[in-house]
């Protein structure tokens, strides 16, 4: 054994530069392995670490059940549902023909009232308000966007 390493020291004198190249190359080996395993290979979960607390901030069906209920109470809706995915409050709302963009606006942020306030922290909210289509097809009413930040106040309209 200790003829071995007497040897391994002599061929790593004599052959510097082959010694330097062949240690960065398995330095670079080990590195890049690491990095494959992690990015690739590393966690079985679609969402990663961005779901960390959800079990503490679960919306109950009945809770929204009374958001959709809430909308579909007011004259100006026809329809309302409520998708949750991830850390995301999708509300869907139609609205009759009768009205105004401004007033459909003011009714979707109305509705963060029946959302609590530790979810309106936590969750992100996406809101899609459509009209209903007339039998004139050229006519399709408005179609926006809105979203609101769980770091924010408001919602953020885009027009589509």
């Amino acid at each position: 054994m200790k003829n071995f390493f007497k040897n391994l020291k002599n061929l790593i004198t004599r052959h510097k530069l082959l010694s330097a190249i062949v240690f960065l190359t398995l330095v670079v080996l080990v590195i890049m392995m690491y990095v494959f395993f992690n990015l690739f290979i590393g966690s079985s979960n679609k969402y990663g670490d961005r779901l960390k607390g959800i079990e503490s901030h679960v919306v109950s069906k009945s809770e929204q059940n009374d958001l959709t209920s809430y909308l579909k109470e007011k004259a100006e809706v026809d329809e309302a549902s409520v998708r949750i995915q991830g850390k995301i409050i999708y509300i869907h709302i139609v609205y009759n023909r009768d009205v105004s963009l401004d007033k459909a606006k003011e009714i979707a942020a109305e509705s963060l009232t029946k959302i609590t306030d530790a979810n309106k922290k936590y969750y992100d909210i996406g809101y899609y308000l459509t009209q209903k289509e007339t039998e004139n097809k050229e006519d399709k009413g408005f179609v926006v966007t809105g979203s609101k930040s769980n770091e924010k106040d408001g919602i953020s309209w885009i027009k589509s």
